[in-house]
């Protein structure tokens, strides 16, 4: 057994001073780490120490360096180790271990290169000894010594993991990278990135009616498909758009279910199974009407693949056809509970309002619970409900008429874009040419990607925490009035009679001083984003009392549309 206890500290001290390996493996790893958290204390230790063994003795110019730099450091015994290193550097082998017939002595393949080792690993025996077989896959890193190779740092043995397992998460993550430097040059560059699989490696095998469960698919293009061909077959389960989701025709017990994902305007077909069985019935059925490769592209257990979503950065393609599919069956949900919950706080300020009109004290918590809404919605709409009775204070002439919210729908209003059910957004052709044709050179095709993010950042550094609730009351209201020429003056007399008695305290300012803030943020901020029109160009003194008029330009009605399916009228 190999003695490395010196040539791993002038590793460590040496890739720390020369390579600054321990900052390099806190920035590649840090986003990985969690992963082992429940693993013993000495698991991140030993991965550490890997880590650096791997980028400074498995890479030949930083051996050389290394070797070069710390050669007065080493015995005659260790020496002559590097040196059988420079010949055949240590290497990450994915393998299959055969017992040789002596304790602790194995005879492996290396799954990737076929390459057969002889190896001496009392780690390997211990697996050995509880599961008496060696079939499932090894991964450890090996270093060579004089009689054969040994393990260095942790032996890794995956239960219920397959060589396949491997061969398709590698190919997601970096295939060309494999392609020309192998398994060393994978973990080297990922590490925690690919050992995060790790987190499975216990987990039993998972069987389904009796035999290993796996998830094999492939994805083909099949000219002219015509899913009527197969009705006996096939039977239509969802549908999405141009995106058709099909499933047996009839399904029992003891059949070996599968699916089909056909996307009707590229052709595009994903065949896919959770059983072998089930994906050579999809193949044989498919297979009447088109020549097929009997083999998936992909076909993965189903812990390799549960641990590959969650620890790694892996993303299958399966997982888009998948998702076509659940985000919408959520939206939908999502959507439903908006409806009946909205109803509900509609009810509940309605029931506070008339108390409030009559005098009469309230009790938000109880009738809450009779609505089967929390205490802590009770709480939230107690505490807006006294806010908007209180906001009755600000008279301020001028405004127009349109759809005022009803007070369960003004919860929204204090909700950033990706949180509220206010408005649905278009990032269409139209829009993204609108946008370049509108907005001002200070914006590119990165602010495009992120339109909504880029205007609500513009309405907070202008108004802080208040930004959100002016943002959404002003396009709210330009929603409806979207081809009227209205003063931004009218427009803040409206926000105000909304919002300003919350808001305005927060900025330290009263009725005119807002005005003339909003309107100087359109006649700027706005107009540079190209989500308003001006009908004439003001002067300053028209900008500061916001007397001046402006509508939605094309960009903002092709951006930001009402949502109108998801509150109670009013």
């Amino acid at each position: 057994m190999l003695n490395l206890e010196n040539i791993e500290l002038r590793v460590l001290s040496w890739g720390t001073r020369k390579l600054k390996l321990d900052k390099l493996f806190d920035k590649v790893n840090e986003d990985f780490m969690y992963s082992f958290e429940k693993f013993p204390e000495a698991w991140t230790g030993l991965m550490y120490s890997e880590f650096f063994m791997t980028k400074v003795l498995a890479n030949p110019v930083n051996f050389n360096k290394f070797h070069k730099a710390e050669r007065d450091e080493f015995s005659p015994s260790e020496e002559h180790l590097l040196k059988l290193w420079r010949k055949e550097p240590p290497v990450w082998s994915l393998f299959l271990a055969d017992q040789a017939g002596k304790k602790n002595e194995f005879e492996i393949t290396d799954y990737f290169t076929g390459e057969k080792r002889s190896l001496f690993s009392p780690a390997v025996n211990d697996f050995y000894k509880e599961e008496a077989n060696g079939c499932r896959p090894f991964l450890a890193f090996l270093v060579r010594a004089e009689a054969g190779w040994e393990t260095y740092g942790i032996v890794r043995h995956y239960k219920s993991y397959r060589f396949e397992d491997f061969t398709g998460f590698i190919s997601f993550l970096d295939q060309p990278l494999f392609e020309k430097e192998g398994l060393t040059g994978i973990i080297s560059k990922y590490f925690a990135g690919f050992l995060a699989i790790d987190r499975g490696m216990e987990l039993p095998e998972i069987e389904i009616k009796g035999e290993p469960a796996c998830l094999c698919w492939s994805e083909i293009m099949l000219p002219d498909f015509d899913p009527a061909v197969f009705k006996n077959e096939l039977r239509l389960s969802a549908q999405e758009d141009d995106f058709f989701k099909f499933v047996p025709y009839e399904s029992t017990p003891d059949a070996y279910n599968f699916e089909l994902y056909f996307e009707k305007d590229t052709e595009e077909v994903c065949m896919v199974s959770t059983f072998r069985r089930g994906y050579d019935e999809l193949v044989s059925i498919i297979g009447r009407e088109y020549v097929l490769d009997p083999e998936p592209d992909y076909c993965f257990s189903l812990n390799f693949y549960a641990t590959m979503l969650t620890e790694t950065d892996v993303e299958p393609s399966l997982n888009e056809w998948f998702e076509i599919f659940l985000e919408a069956k959520a939206e939908e949900e999502e959507d439903a509970y908006y409806d009946e919950v909205l109803d509900d706080i509609n009810d509940l300020f309605a029931d506070a309002a008339k108390a409030y009109s009559n005098g009469e004290e309230f009790d938000f918590e109880n009738r809450a619970s009779q609505l089967g809404l929390s205490s802590d919605i009770a709480l939230e709409v107690q505490q807006l409900a006294d806010k908007f009775s209180a906001g009755n204070s600000i008279e301020i002439e001028g405004g127009f008429e349109y759809p005022v919210p009803p007070p369960a729908k003004r919860l929204q209003f204090d909700l950033e874009f990706d949180r509220q059910q206010l408005f649905l957004y278009s990032y269409g052709k139209e829009t993204e040419e609108l946008f370049f044709k509108s907005v001002d050179e200070q914006y590119d095709e990165s602010d495009y990607v992120e339109l909504d993010a880029v205007i609500e950042e513009e309405f907070f550094l202008a108004f802080e925490d208040s930004g959100t609730p002016i943002m959404n009351s002003w396009f709210y209201m330009m929603c409806h009035k979207h081809d009227q020429w209205i003063s931004v003056r009218d427009y803040a007399v409206e926000i105000l009679k909304l919002f300003g008695h919350i808001f305005l305290p927060m900025l330290e300012t009263d009725n005119k001083g807002f005005i003339t803030e909003l309107s100087r943020f359109a006649a700027v901020e706005l107009k540079a984003l190209g989500l308003i029109d001006i009908e004439a160009a003001p002067r300053l003194s028209k900008v500061d009392d916001g007397n001046y008029k402006i509508k939605p330009s094309k960009l903002f009605r092709s951006f930001i549309h009402l949502n109108r399916g998801n509150f109670k009228s009013q």
